[in-house]
């Protein structure tokens, strides 16, 4: 069964595309914030120890500081796997959301352009990929949230298996360097 172009079907698309763009916009709006506040934060104690580093140290106290900025850097820099993880979820999620976006909007377009014509014919690939689009854009709308929720209980135990992990990878670290040479 082939789709083809009719006036229902283009009048159909040219009302729900901008409703998914809109969320869509809205989507990728929380996206770019989650980005740059989970860059922010990531950076922000390796900035804070780099500030505290002297520009031309002299005396002792002033080399002795410059160590310990490099030493606070080096750990502000250890913290940072969490929000790269973080910053690689929401940038992949705002980028599908964008291709959708942009797709909708051709829809939305081409919609409009069909629908302007006076002597407007079956389109049968431009209404195939039309329905394409909005069917993936409403698939998208109603699968992030499902699984978001589907996710929300298990994200503290997540945190929880890295936290465990991490400090077994410690105390292992320390048992290495806390035996006595034989």
């Amino acid at each position: 069964m082939a789709i083809e172009m009719t006036e229902p079907l283009a009048a159909t698309l040219a009302a729900v595309a901008p409703v998914i763009v809109l969320v869509g916009v809205v989507e990728m709006d929380l996206r770019y914030k989650l980005v740059r506040d989970a860059a922010s934060d990531s950076t922000r104690p390796f900035l804070n120890a780099l500030a505290s580093i002297p520009d031309n140290p002299t005396t002792v106290e002033e080399i002795e500081g410059l160590r310990r900025g490099i030493t606070e850097a080096q750990a502000a820099m250890a913290a940072g796997p969490t929000k790269v993880k973080v910053l690689k979820g929401a940038w992949s999620m705002g980028f599908v959301w964008s291709l959708l976006v942009l797709a909708l909007t051709a829809v939305e377009a081409f919609s409009l352009v069909w629908l302007g014509k006076p002597d407007h014919h079956p389109v049968p690939l431009g209404a195939g990929l039309c329905v394409i689009a909005v069917s993936l854009g409403m698939l998208w709308v109603v699968a992030v949230p499902l699984l978001r929720l589907a996710n929300a209980p298990l994200e503290p135990l997540w945190r929880l298996i890295a936290e465990v992990r991490r400090i077994e990878r410690l105390q292992r670290t320390h048992n290495r360097t806390s035996q006595p040479d034989r």
